[in-house]
């Protein structure tokens, strides 16, 4: 048996023991298993690391059906809260935001002629109606001209102390009887006409939140991560004002028309001017009342003029309403 490790110079012998030695092969290394064991150990270590895959795809498919089943879970009860607050508002009901905004986009009419509805003229009626729930907005009379600015001025505008002189008047037309008011109309404790005087804007921005585009997005919603924002969303949305503007029966709104030309604006914006009140039934968008009167602070003390004349105007233009109501001319 040839091999690289003999040539033909060397001695013979030598040659021989060289060349048997490779024909024998390798000396077995002490200890080692016989070469019959070795597809043992491979099949082992094949059905270990199949056994570890298998163990791997199993964990992940469990993870994955519990992860599912509390997306669907999470879902379904998102959804269930969605219909039970939408159940409390009637179709009528979740369309009332755009029913008021078009009467109040007709209100600004400073050549109509005052009104009161005959029914109104009645001993208390008026009172009686005021006591109902309502939705209250007042304004720059240029804001009532178009459906932004009407948007706009919902969602910065606030009570203030008309609308409870109009539903709770003062005594009497003093200075100090209409202070008393006013300074009622600004404590949470007194004026609890707040809970019938419905934000608007509030109602616009929550009832989205249960119409039908919006379950749609929630049945349709595969992220676990927008699922959870979309719950944040929902418990956000002020829907019990919403409520309350839905329920409302009347609308409410004062149009302050631009100041008179020279008059003198007062620290808390106060001035001349001519102001605009309606009030209609939001169902049949009968207008049940109109009043334009003209507003100036001159008669308010120097004590107070600076600070607080702007709200005792408002409030003596609310006795202007309900005499307007007992005596219309």
């Amino acid at each position: 048996m040839g091999t690289f490790l003999t040539n033909s110079k060397m001695n013979p012998a030598l040659r021989e023991r060289i060349e048997a030695s490779v024909r024998a092969g390798s000396p077995r290394v002490p200890g080692a298993a016989p070469s019959r064991l070795r597809p043992r150990v491979v099949a082992v270590v094949r059905v270990a690391a199949a056994a570890g895959l298998i163990a791997a795809v199993v964990s992940v498919l469990v993870m994955w059906r519990r992860t599912t089943r509390e997306f669907e879970q999470s879902r379904a009860a998102l959804l269930m809260d969605v219909r039970a607050r939408a159940a409390a508002f009637t179709a009528p009901q979740r369309r009332m935001v755009e029913q008021i905004e078009g009467l109040l986009l007709d209100a600004d009419d400073p050549s109509a002629p005052d009104y009161i509805a005959p029914a109104l003229t009645k001993p208390r009626a008026l009172q009686a109606l005021l006591d109902r729930p309502s939705v209250y907005l007042r304004g720059p009379s240029a804001a009532f001209g178009n459906v932004s600015a009407l948007r706009a001025l919902s969602a910065e505008a606030s009570q203030d102390a008309f609308i409870h002189c109009l539903i709770r008047p003062p005594s009497a037309r003093n200075e100090k009887a209409v202070l008393a008011a006013v300074r009622a109309a600004y404590d949470g404790d007194v004026a609890s006409e707040a809970v019938q005087v419905g934000q608007l804007h509030a109602a616009r921005m929550a009832l989205p939140f249960i119409s039908q585009p919006w379950l749609e997005r929630v049945e349709t919603v595969t992220s676990s991560a927008e699922l959870k924002h979309m719950r944040r969303q929902f418990e956000r949305a002020p829907l019990q004002k919403a409520l309350r503007v839905a329920r409302a029966l009347h609308v409410v709104a004062v149009l302050d028309e631009p100041k008179a030309a020279g008059a003198v604006v007062e620290i808390d914006g106060a001035t001349a001017h001519r102001v605009q009140v309606v009030l209609y039934e939001i169902a049949s968008g009968k207008q049940l009342l109109r009043l334009r009167r003209s507003v100036d602070p001159a008669w308010v003390s120097e004590k107070h003029r600076s600070a607080a004349a702007r709200d005792l105007n408002s409030c003596r233009l609310a006795l202007d309403v309900r005499a307007h109501a007992e005596n219309p001319e």
